[in-house]
């Protein structure tokens, strides 16, 4: 994520442009459907969507957080493959996660791992395509949250289309919602071409808060052979609201 722009820098300017649609992605009170949010490594769900996330299950909805990839490869930049291993990696960040949705859901989220080799998923997108259209055919969500295609990661950017082609093939998506972890280099949120609102999550800072907090593998120095550790802070992400990009076709937005 360093050196490309990040959801919280261009987050002012966006809540301005959105004052006309101040309630964000809503569900009818007799919508029975999962929130389903597609994450393509441990942690961008709760970076990306974390109040949503937070704010969905204290509405009593069940929320269902699938992670495509196992994100096996934070160290691979260093060459960095032992002490901890990849492995060893991996499992550190899924129990982050499920700590951090555990948190943000209040216990009552649900958590799947697809297991991809983290920096392996573009390789292997039609296997993934058709696992989540077959998961989505089964959940017919009310609400998918799902990366852009504007991201500066190419796993964030495959993620996106997978989604796309899973709900053209199960014709199961009602609403899809498209988060922000970080932009890629040369792009911002006055720039793309979706519609975008933004989402009140102010109610839920504590949540957020405690919930990031539990992602040590950025946080800490979890190597002798890392110099720092990857954040000091994830404050960023702890905004008022959170932006979304939605599609032209998309379900309108009440």
């Amino acid at each position: 994520m360093g050196g490309m722009l990040h959801r919280a820098l261009m987050l002012a300017p966006l809540v301005v442009a959105l004052s006309v649609t101040p309630h964000g992605p809503q569900t009818r009170a007799d919508d029975a459907g999962p929130i389903v949010v597609l994450a393509p490594h441990p942690d961008d769900e709760s970076l990306g969507c974390g109040g949503v996330i937070a704010t969905r299950a204290a509405e009593g909805r069940r929320v269902v957080v699938i992670v495509v990839t196992d994100g096996r490869a934070l160290l691979r930049r260093f060459g960095i493959d032992r002490d901890p291993s990849e492995l060893e990696v991996s499992a550190m960040r899924k129990e982050e996660t499920r700590r951090s949705v555990r948190i943000l859901t209040r216990g009552r989220g649900e958590v799947v791992f697809l297991d991809y080799p983290n920096e392996g998923l573009v390789a292997q997108q039609g296997d993934a395509t058709r696992r989540i259209t077959a998961m989505l055919t089964d959940l017919r969500p009310a609400e998918l949250y799902v990366t852009s295609p504007f991201e500066g990661h190419p796993e964030h950017v495959a993620t996106n289309a997978i989604a796309k082609e899973a709900c053209a093939a199960s014709g199961a998506c009602r609403s899809v919602f498209e988060f922000i972890i970080t932009l890629k280099r040369g792009t911002d949120l006055t720039s793309v071409p979706r519609r975008q609102i933004s989402v009140d999550v102010s109610a839920q800072a504590d949540l957020e808060r405690e919930a990031l907090a539990q992602f040590r593998s950025h946080l800490d120095v979890i190597s002798p052979r890392l110099p720092t550790p990857f954040e000091v802070t994830y404050d960023r992400y702890l905004t008022p609201r959170e932006p979304f990009l939605v599609e032209p076709t998309s379900a309108p937005v009440p």
